[in-house]
């Protein structure tokens, strides 16, 4: 027999020593690659993740992997609720301005039924307007994280737009504190240690937390955070939450919970919601680079490969449309903002006005070519793009999947089609294992592939 002690944030199991060690153990992993950490090579580690500790405590988010590991060694538990429940019943979640799509109102419903968890959303699925009806049907003290500036006030905005609260903002040297309130990760960190008793005032008094891109979480800086903040409603949000990863992912349920709804890139495209994007892998001409070292295979074959860059230049060309061109270095961005003259260039070194000029220019089809480097991966509210040249290559499938999400809003008066222009990039060993994994990405998620060859004359 056993009993499980819960709390908002930590939970105890109480049961005997040997059921103890059995679910303990279960509630163990190895972090990939554990064998090269410092720590297991000096014999002082060895290499197990464990998330329960010797005396049965464990993060709530966990508490479904506590069940299973029990009912699996056959051992029968009572679930005592320590919690501080908000003694309230939702009020009506319509918004401002819009009419809820089906699947917003039923994974809204879902958030109130289950108090917490993820909620998998691909890009283009409106996943402000969900944590809007959440917000609204609630009326709690909200603490709504986000990762960037531009976040900070694009969300607080839609946020005051969609449910007619007041919202506070808290960072980028602001803290205007409210009911309501946005703020950026980076502040909260920054304030726990300069100002902890004003800041933990803020976290205690928390009693819904929505985590925006909340696959951050397996950070050891997001983590602290989220584990100081006793909310009773936490709604972790993300298009790829979930890496395959066991240690990330139990690290991102741990402050949330598990998965309780999912929206996917395929059915948003069913829908019409999303655009149907043509992936089009582009076949070029080019010298081989040889190198150990992954860093000066990118400088070479991704970066300043005079033969890959003519080729965007080619297709910038033949392209109609707003086109977004998407880099991973500020150097290769500038580089081909000179390739093509007519093209805006815009960086995380702008200034934020800047970048809402651009946005702006974007959306009233002043500019027909944007080259970005990544502080458009995340959640900002891009104008509708025909075309998406990701100049950028790489291996990530959460960042890859947010760059094609940056052009899946739906097209208004003319095809529903976005059309992404990839590399096959097989000059270089790293840079060809990478073209590899991006294509099987594109075939999981089953879109369209085309191969083009007509730039294979170009040098």
């Amino acid at each position: 027999m056993a009993e499980i002690l819960l709390g908002n944030i930590i939970s105890k199991l109480e049961t005997s020593e040997d059921i103890l060690k059995q679910v303990r153990k279960k509630l163990s992993t190895k972090p990939k690659n554990y064998w090269f950490y410092k720590k297991f090579r000096s014999k002082k580690w060895d290499g197990t993740y464990y998330f329960m500790n010797k005396s049965g405590s464990f993060p709530t988010g966990l508490l479904h992997l506590v069940k299973d590991a029990l009912r699996e060694i056959g051992v029968k538990y009572d679930i005592i609720d320590k919690r501080n429940i908000p003694d309230i019943k939702p009020k009506d979640y319509s918004l401002n301005g819009i009419t809820l799509r089906d699947y917003q109102k039923r994974t809204i419903e879902k958030c109130l039924l289950y108090k917490r968890g993820v909620i998998e959303l691909a890009t283009n699925a409106g996943k402000t307007e969900i944590a809007c009806g959440v917000i609204k049907a609630l009326q709690l003290p909200t603490l709504f994280i986000v990762n960037s500036k531009d976040l900070l006030y694009q969300t607080a905005d839609r946020i005051k737009k969609r449910t007619g609260i007041d919202t506070g903002i808290i960072g980028d040297g602001i803290w205007d504190e409210k009911e309501v309130n946005v703020a950026t990760i980076q502040t909260l960190q920054y304030h726990l240690t300069h100002d902890k008793t004003k800041t933990k005032k803020l976290l205690n008094k928390t009693r819904l937390l929505i985590i925006d891109e909340a696959h951050h979480t397996k950070a050891n800086t997001w983590n602290r955070v989220m584990r100081q903040i006793p909310a009773w409603y936490r709604i972790g949000m993300s298009g790829t939450p979930f890496r395959k990863e066991e240690l990330d992912d139990w690290r991102l349920m741990a402050v949330t919970g598990r998965c309780i709804a999912k929206i996917s890139n395929k059915k948003l495209i069913d829908l019409g919601f999303s655009a149907k994007p043509i992936i089009h892998i582009v076949r070029y001409n080019t010298p081989s680079y040889i190198t150990a070292r992954y860093q000066e295979a990118y400088d070479k074959a991704i970066v300043n490969n005079e033969h890959r860059n003519n080729v965007i230049v080619a297709i910038c060309n033949d392209l109609k449309g707003l086109t977004l061109v998407i880099v991973d270095k500020v150097a290769h961005g500038l580089l081909l903002n000179t390739l093509i003259p007519e093209s805006v260039f815009i960086s995380g070194r702008d200034k934020s006005d800047t970048r809402k000029e651009i946005l702006q220019a974007m959306r009233n089809r002043e500019v027909d070519i944007v080259i970005a480097t990544p502080i458009f991966d995340e959640g900002i509210d891009v104008p509708s793009i025909d075309n998406v040249i990701l100049a950028c290559g790489g291996v990530s499938r959460i960042k890859l999947l947010q760059r094609i999400g940056r052009g899946l809003r739906k097209k208004e008066g003319k095809e529903n089609i976005l059309h992404v222009y990839d590399f096959l990039d097989d000059c270089n060993r790293f840079t060809y294992q990478h073209s590899r994994k991006r294509i099987k990405t594109y075939k999981a998620e089953k879109f369209k592939i085309k191969i083009e060859r007509k730039y294979l004359k170009i040098c």
